[in-house]
């Protein structure tokens, strides 16, 4: 902090108020880091004493405004007053002086008003706005519409406007009044809505233009039809009309009759920023208002490709000499990426960076994520399976910009060949027997919805992949089976509608059963309750509403658990809870499975199960016949 002390006085205006009375602005200069202090000033006007004592300004550094007001005893139009100042701390003075001159009635006489009649067709502006003008550095000026100016009237901000209905149909005066001391002007200004003025041509508003991105490239511009809408918007001549549309620093006009059906297609790009507006030549007040377009453009995105994943093989591939798999070759394809995006992405290098990124954990990979970031070709040798996740993604120079991924691509790594490729890289779940692991395909018939419709039976094609079909396999004797195991029914199926169910269906007593040595377990005698496998294909009919424990007939406690149901005791006044009882079971006619009721509903799925739990097959259904009747 520097050493408060005076350095200069002066004064920055002399202003003659409303009153008559002077409003007197001056400053104090101090020290720059701790200002003047506590200054003694002296006011003298026109040589005579008028204020005198200290002025503390601590608070300010460097230079310090204060405003105070001195009255005038003599408020002479035309008379010159002088003001001196005399600023002491110290030891030290300084003085300034200024001089100013009482207004004449000549300068308030100058006053004026400036009005603006702001009526538009279609009705939208509703108010005039006025303002005043030719106000010099002295005295107020005040107003009052239909009333008569008193010192209490509203007083008139220099530079502002003030608005007046122009909707009412009124006539309307404005008397305003400029004051300084004894000297007055008094004015008024007639505003009369409540007839036409032929002098005045009412402005018309013509309706916006509507902007709309029809894609990444072209917006399309709408105009109002002037030629159709009986003229209401003051449009006799459209060859009058034009449409200016600016974007890219630049505009360009375009006759109305340009606009075919009204709409213009204009090329731009992301960057752009785009305004509209329709105009009429003749009259430069019709007009609409300037129209922005109310939305972001969307930058256009790297298109993406997935990358290509194969397998490394080691061996000679000579007879004797087993061609194994070794490790993974990565090939980011970025080539065909780079090919894919020329037109959007011409220099694409210095947009971002292409990158291979992959995990081993069974997770989508993402930036964050990745094992590695890959800009070129790898080859990834491990001796341990695991399930792979690879994706290309573009990382944009634009930091504001998220990444673009592709789609992910799956690699199951099973090095060895051995062990169950569907889990092999995680912990086997725990389940009590005889619950196993599994996977279902849900098939829905839904023809004819509107109708009920019952299911008779259904005709299916299932098989699995055998693994004596090998590429060293001796007895390979028809290759169009591709492999195939035809004597395979399935494993369990469940049936349901949207009014009945059948679930935990067995298929077959045998063949359920993948290993070799139940193949042609099927067919027996009184198995109708399994499928029957028929030319090719297996035939299956045993469902009816209500099986949820296999193909068994209804139990006490399958049906006591499905049939229970509320009902009112008069004699205990409470609702109860009624439980079936063998009894009730017995006397029932759904007691037997085949008194069961039919599956039906407006539409019927199959789910068919797969038994996963240790899964040396791929299974393959290859197609599914519904036989349904009118229900």
């Amino acid at each position: 902090m520097g050493l408060q002390r005076l350095t200069g006085v002066g004064i920055s205006n002399i202003y003659y108020e409303e009153n008559g009375n002077i409003r007197l602005t001056y400053y104090i200069d101090g020290d720059p880091m701790s200002g003047a202090g506590k200054v003694n000033i002296e006011i003298e006007l026109n040589n005579v004493p008028v204020a005198k004592g200290d002025v503390d300004t601590s608070n300010q550094f460097g230079r310090a405004y204060i405003i105070t007001t001195i009255s005038l005893s003599s408020r002479v139009p035309g008379s010159t007053n002088n003001i001196k100042i005399t600023g002491t701390k110290n030891g030290v003075v300084k003085t300034v002086s200024k001089s100013n001159t009482f207004p004449v009635q000549e300068d308030l006489d100058k006053i004026d008003i400036n009005f603006t009649h702001r009526e538009t067709i279609p009705e939208k502006i509703l108010t005039d706005t006025f303002s005043f003008i030719n106000i010099g550095n002295f005295g107020g000026v005040r107003f009052a519409i239909d009333e008569d100016v008193t010192d209490s009237s509203t007083k008139y901000e220099t530079n502002s406007i003030q608005n007046i209905p122009n909707n009412d149909n009124k006539r309307h005066v404005i008397n305003y009044r400029y004051k300084c001391g004894d000297l007055v002007a008094t004015k008024s200004y007639t505003v009369d809505h409540s007839t036409s003025e032929p002098e005045h041509r009412v402005p018309y508003v013509y309706p916006n233009p509507v902007l709309t991105q029809i894609d990444n490239n072209h917006y399309e511009i709408s105009i109002h039809d002037f030629t159709n809408d009986g003229s209401i918007y003051g449009v006799t001549d459209t060859s009058k009309i034009k449409v200016r549309v600016t974007y890219n620093n630049k505009y360009i006009n375009f006759d109305y009759s340009d606009f075919t059906s009204n709409k213009l297609n204009v090329e731009l790009n992301y960057s752009t920023k785009i305004t509209c507006f329709v105009y009429n030549t003749e009259y430069s007040t019709d007009k609409s208002e300037d129209v922005i377009l109310k939305f972001v453009y969307k930058i256009p995105e790297v298109k993406m490709l997935k990358p290509i994943i194969s397998w490394k093989y080691m061996g000679t591939g000579r007879p004797g000499d087993k061609r194994r798999k070794a490790g993974i070759i990565i090939t980011g394809n970025f080539d065909a990426i780079k090919n894919l995006n020329i037109k959007e992405f011409p220099n694409i290098e210095s947009d971002g960076t292409l990158y291979t990124i992959y995990t081993k954990d069974g997770s989508i990979p993402n930036i964050d994520n990745t094992i590695e970031k890959l800009t070129e070709k790898k080859t990834i040798l491990d001796t341990n399976n695991a399930i792979y996740y690879f994706r290309n993604v573009f990382v944009y120079n634009d930091k504001k910009r998220n990444p673009t991924y592709s789609d992910s691509l799956r690699f199951v790594y099973n090095i060895s060949g051995e062990g169950n490729p569907f889990y092999f890289d995680y912990e086997k779940p725990s389940l009590e027997s005889p619950s196993n692991i599994c996977s279902y395909l849900d098939v829905i018939y839904n023809n004819d919805y509107n109708n009920s419709k019952s299911l008779e039976s259904i005709n299916y094609i299932l098989n699995y992949f055998d693994n004596r079909y090998s590429l060293n396999a001796k007895n390979i004797y028809n290759v169009a089976e591709d492999g195939l195991r035809r004597r395979y029914a399935g494993y369990y199926l469940d049936v349901y509608t949207d009014e009945t169910q059948a679930i935990n269906l067995k298929l077959s007593d045998g063949s359920n059963d993948t290993d070799e040595n139940n193949r042609d377990t099927f067919n027996h005698y009184n198995d109708y309750k399994f499928a029957k496998f028929d030319k090719g294909s297996w035939n299956f009919n045993y469902f009816r509403n209500g099986f949820n424990r296999g193909n068994t007939e209804l139990s006490e406690t399958e049906l006591v658990r499905a049939c229970n149901y509320i009902y009112y005791n008069p004699s205990t006044k409470q609702n109860e809870v009624h439980a079936i009882t063998e009894e009730d079971l017995k006397k029932s006619p759904l007691y037997k499975s085949d008194n069961r009721s039919l599956i039906y509903g407006k539409y019927i799925v199959t789910r068919f199960i797969f038994n996963n739990d240790d899964a040396a097959h791929r299974f393959k259904l290859e197609n599914i016949t519904f036989n349904i009747q009118p229900y």
